[in-house]
């Protein structure tokens, strides 16, 4: 009876007197991460030496991490140390790349060694009696030191994938075959990009003892040269080869030269863009079947222009692009589109997130003659004819709670 009481006391005593249970280390910083893509359960994990928070407002430290592709697999990351309260250190900025050949676990240490690094200052400032131990990792796999002197391959980097589905049921089934060769060469200097893919979709229907059908292929071949030329500009040639069953093209060649302008200076590329290029071009045509203006072939100059702004900052990220196209032998067929994604951080944990798109639509040359049939427009396997394509999405989300989110348990 006696060890009982003494069990039950300690019990009582552990659960009231448990700082884990009561209230969170308020020595510590606390420090919010705002990320796309991130791994934050690995950080939470590894760094016990702060509060990880889920809201910005009750945060000492915002970790903004923005990234950008420079080429197939391989990234551009900029991770942005803001103090939100009181604080003698100022803004700070660190940069690092990651590579195609990294596992999803070396990307997250990686990360996590500049994490560490950008704290440090304001860990210091906390609590200068802080232990800090900077060890150099001498046993480093050679695989994952990136000695771009001794690059083998000469900064290209090539990209190979492909897949089957298949779905059948009692009446139908569906298939679909797709393949895609990718390859990149990125310096200061250029950029070389190619592609080819393909695709075959087929769907076959049983309906009151008729079969129906139905197949979709696409053909492409594309490639581009663009030079570097300073902070703010570029220029480069394109060139594109593609068929489709779908647009009715047996054949097209696109060539094209442009030029870009970049408001900002391309460096700042993870968190900031605003660019403006201009595309003109010769667009040749052969086509499955007659078109509705009655032409088997034809050779037309185009030209068009782009701006894009694409932006991620504390309050949010911002994405827009217009872009406008026209077949200089006739103005009027013309195509303008605009794309745009919206995030906003209204206010303590409630989020504002919103899309839309628009287009007007004056560029079908290449539409069939004659009327599509009921089945190829379901299926969407012919394009058909529009004045305008539009889709808008609008939504909130609201976090309430407790602010911390330092602790990981993953069981079950």
């Amino acid at each position: 009876m006696k060890s009982n009481c003494l069990i039950l006391k300690f019990l009582i005593s552990l659960f009231l007197f448990s700082p884990s249970i009561w209230a969170q280390d308020t020595t510590l910083l606390n420090v919010f991460v705002d990320c796309k893509g991130c791994n934050d359960t690995y950080y939470r994990t590894h760094l016990q030496e702060v509060n990880f928070v889920r809201d910005r407002k009750v945060a000492d430290i915002h970790i903004l991490i923005n990234s950008a592709n420079l080429g197939t697999g391989t990234k551009h990351w900029e991770l942005s140390f803001i103090p939100l309260k009181e604080s003698e250190n100022s803004l700070l900025k660190l940069v690092t790349d990651t590579y195609q050949i990294q596992t999803e676990i070396e990307v997250d240490q990686h990360l996590f060694k500049y994490i560490q690094t950008g704290l440090l200052p304001f860990l210091l400032e906390r609590n200068p009696t802080t232990n800090v131990n900077l060890i150099a990792d001498t046993n480093t796999s050679s695989d994952n030191n990136f000695d771009i002197s001794n690059d083998p391959w000469n900064f290209w980097v090539f990209e190979i994938s492909g897949d089957i589905d298949f779905e059948k049921e009692t009446n139908q089934s569906e298939y679909e075959l797709e393949g895609e060769i990718d390859l990149e060469r990125t310096t200061e200097a250029w950029r070389y990009r190619g592609e080819l893919s393909y695709l075959y979709r087929n769907n076959k229907i049983t309906r009151q003892s008729t079969n129906f059908n139905s197949s979709l292929k696409r053909m492409e071949a594309s490639g581009s040269l663009v030079k570097t030329l300073g902070e703010h500009w570029g220029a480069g040639f394109f060139g594109r080869i593609y068929s489709s069953t779908f647009t009715n093209i047996q054949r097209a060649t696109v060539l094209q030269a442009a030029f870009e302008y970049n408001f900002f200076p391309y460096s700042q590329v993870a968190s900031k863009e605003f660019t403006i290029a201009y595309f003109v071009g010769p667009h040749m045509y052969n086509y499955i079947e007659p078109t509705i203006y009655e032409q088997s072939q034809e050779d037309r100059l185009t030209h068009n222009i782009t701006v894009n702004m694409n932006m991620r900052k504390a309050w949010g990220s911002a994405e827009i692009k217009l872009r406008g196209v026209q077949f200089l032998h006739d103005l009027s067929k013309n195509r303008l589109e605009l794309e745009s994604e919206l995030s906003i951080r209204l206010v303590k944990g409630l989020f504002l997130r919103t899309s839309a798109d628009f287009s007007l639509v004056r560029d079908q040359l290449f539409l069939a003659k004659g009327d599509a049939s009921l089945e190829e427009i379901l299926l969407e396997r012919r394009a058909i004819a529009t004045d305008y394509e539009t889709g808008f999405s609008i939504g909130i989300s609201y976090v309430f709670g407790s602010i911390y989110n330092s602790i990981v348990n993953t069981r079950l």
